[in-house]
């Protein structure tokens, strides 16, 4: 049961008379804005038609009527009559209709006060349910009958029954209340059923085994999760599946978010929430749930939270849909199953299958009361019907006066953002304009450039006003040029539209950013014999844009090596950096200068090094002696002991013996190949 101060809440709404907002004709000049119409403060959704869509609003809509800018392209008044009906039926308490799968009954229960209003027989095993959009028939699954019943809600009485070929597993609605969509399981088709004659109308063939369905907002789109693994997506109109979205097998139930851009999907043999991006058909992230759950998942109203139940855990995970990751979890009955959310989002009603009892959860407190079933629910769908506390139909004008000459634009423009040296994507917004004596000149802030046709683009741009005056509603494009430089801050402005004899109108462009381009820049590779004098190293580079050089270049990239003119054969890195530019960022690629000995060249033998890591004189370096093929190096101390020997002499002698430092002192060394005679002498080590 709810708290008690929202019962006397509810009393006092059925009870005391409603107070309304009586509707009011207007009278605007045609681009200055309306008056917003606020309907009767009521729960029912009030749905308006118009007979003049000229004035600047459709032919018709639901809910109030916000302020909009008044149009009027002729040169009399023109008027248009608004009749607003509200939907729903007065006194109508909200309510839950609750599929009781061990009974073959669905209860129909006042979901303000949990008490049970009446008890609905059905098919066989009742299980899925959907509910019309303007609350007027509960569709219910009859998953052992192979049946659909359709119950009419004001009396509560099945008003039919429609046959299937297989087991339903999931309903929807289409928006306009025309269509039913159903899931035969075993059949592997959809069953299409007009909602006017309750007649199977035809179906859609999918893969095998579909089990849940969710329906895009406007109904032009349907995703069938199919338990071998893939979603079906289906264009409504054509009914033929336009594209298939792999996914794991064994698919319970699906969620589409309000935006139609995020498709949730439990999967009962991972346990796990499958999240899917609907635009690239692809799985962005899963999400671990309980140990078993058996397909209930609803989503707040605002989007903001995904409910889910779990059987084994006996609790509701509550997840982030903004991270996807659980914030917490409610405890509720045992073995919760369907989930349900009422139209504010402050309550959660939850079916539990193993004590035959309904969980209802305050979404603000967390508080959690019950009350029992009639028996076992595994309900799947919407099982809630809003209240509707109606007012009257309602009936007003709203009469646009012509305007002097005026231009007009609109569009929600985006901050852009591009590399320098490309053009970025563009934005648009459009240009309109009544009684006009010349053509529209618009002119984009500095940074940016404009096209009519999208293909060619410059910095101003102009509309022919034609022979009346009037430019219907034009799109123009805006992007930043790719001449345009990086600057801090970014680039903004107003966008400037001017025509002679009429007041200037502008258009805001938000912040946008240029990005440094990429410059590549890469040292040369060089050559050099040892004793040499370094060569001159170069840099090359790529990636200038805009016929930009290194002059543009704030400084200039520094190139070096470590090689010296006595270093030893080898390579040596050619390094580069230092770079500064406004317009580029620097990637650096390191060249290699190839040091070479003089091949069998004079040989200069060192009679002392000093071994002792300062970098100089560390080795015992003779010059040139490494470029000799089949020579021999041997090193004895003073009692005959030879502590280095080497064929060829790539790595020179550094005063170690066996890994530790040998004693300061003199050596005698053999070196054979050089020549006919060995060369031998003394070297002596400098500690």
């Amino acid at each position: 049961m709810r708290p008690k101060f929202y019962q006397i809440l509810i009393f006092l709404s059925i009870f005391l008379p409603s107070v309304l907002k009586a509707q009011t004709s207007q009278t605007v000049t045609a681009g200055s804005q309306t008056a917003v119409v606020n309907y009767p403060v009521c729960t029912c959704t009030y749905q308006w038609t118009n007979d003049m869509p000229a004035i600047g609003i459709g032919i018709k809509g639901t809910g109030d009527i916000p302020s909009f800018t008044a149009v009027n392209t002729t040169k009399v008044p023109i008027t248009a009559t608004i009749v607003a009906t509200p939907l729903g039926f007065q006194g109508q308490p909200p309510l839950l209709y609750v599929p009781v799968t061990s009974r073959n009954i669905v209860s129909s229960i006042n979901a303000t006060t949990s008490a049970l209003i009446t008890n609905i027989p059905v098919g066989d095993g009742p299980k899925a349910v959907a509910i019309s959009h303007d609350y007027n028939k509960v569709y219910v699954g009859n998953f052992n009958a192979n049946s659909i019943s359709v119950i009419y809600m004001p009396t509560n009485r099945v008003i039919a029954t429609i046959p299937l070929n297989s087991s339903p597993q999931a309903i929807v609605v289409s928006p306009d209340n025309l269509k039913v969509y159903v899931s035969e399981s075993s059949s592997n088709a959809i069953a299409e059923i007009d909602a006017l004659t309750n007649t199977v109308t035809g179906r859609i063939t999918v893969w095998n085994n579909p089990k849940a369905i969710s329906l895009s907002f406007d109904g032009s789109k349907m995703y069938v999760s199919n338990t071998d693994g893939t979603i079906s997506v289906i264009n409504t109109a054509t009914k033929a599946v336009i594209s298939t979205i792999g996914i794991d097998p064994d698919p319970l139930y699906s969620l589409l978010s309000k935006d139609d851009k995020t498709l949730y999907v439990i999967d009962g043999d991972k346990r796990e929430i499958q999240v899917i991006n609907t635009i690239t058909g692809t799985i962005t992230t899963r999400i671990s749930i309980g140990l078993t759950t058996q397909g209930g998942m609803v989503l707040s109203p605002d989007g903001s939270r995904l409910y889910v139940s779990n059987w084994a855990d006996d609790n509701l995970a509550v997840i982030n849909t903004t991270t996807n990751l659980i914030i917490g979890t409610i405890p509720v009955g045992a073995g919760p199953d369907g989930i349900t959310i009422s139209e504010d989002g402050n309550w959660l009603y939850v079916s539990n299958t193993s004590n035959n009892t309904m969980s209802v959860v305050n979404t603000s407190s967390l508080n959690v009361t019950s009350f029992n079933l009639a028996g076992q629910s595994n309900s799947r769908g919407n099982l809630y019907i809003p209240r509707a506390e109606c007012g009257p139909v309602i009936t007003f004008n709203i009469t646009v006066n012509p305007t002097g000459p005026k231009i007009d634009a609109a569009g929600n423009l985006q901050p852009l953002t591009t590399v320098y040296g490309t053009p970025s994507l563009p934005s648009s917004f459009t240009v309109s304009s009544t009684n006009l004596t010349a053509d529209v000149v618009i002119t984009a802030p500095a940074g940016f450039e404009l096209s009519i046709d999208k293909v060619a683009f410059s910095h101003t741009v102009t509309v022919s006003s034609g022979s009346t005056g009037n430019i219907t509603s034009t799109p123009i494009y805006i992007r930043l040029a790719k001449t345009t430089s990086v600057k801090a801050g970014g680039y903004s402005g107003d966008i400037l539209l001017q025509s002679s004899g009429t007041p200037n109108a502008t258009i805001a462009m938000p912040a946008s950013t240029v990005t440094p381009a990429q410059l590549l820049v890469t040292a040369g590779n060089q050559t050099k014999m040892r004793g040499d004098d370094n060569p001159v190293l170069t840099i090359s580079y790529v990636g200038f844009v805009n016929g930009d050089d290194v002059t543009q270049l704030a400084v200039q990239p520094m190139v070096a090596t470590t090689a010296t003119p006595s270093s030893r054969r080898g390579e040596y890195p050619i390094t580069v950096s230092g770079g500064v530019a406004t317009n580029y960022t620097f990637k650096y690629v390191s060249g290699v200068l190839v040091v070479a000995s003089v091949p069998n060249g004079p040989i200069t033998i060192p009679n002392a090094f000093t071994p002792n890591g300062d970098g100089i004189n560390d080795i015992w370096d003779i010059v040139n002696l490494d470029s000799y093929a089949n020579i021999t190096v041997t090193i004895f101390n003073r009692y005959g002991t030879s502590v280095y020997f080497s064929n060829g002499y790539e790595v020179a002698w550094d005063g170690n013996y066996k890994g530790s430092k040998a004693p300061a002192g003199t050596y005698y060394y053999i070196i054979t190949g050089v020549n006919k005679k060995k060369l031998a002498g003394y070297v002596t080590v400098i500690r």
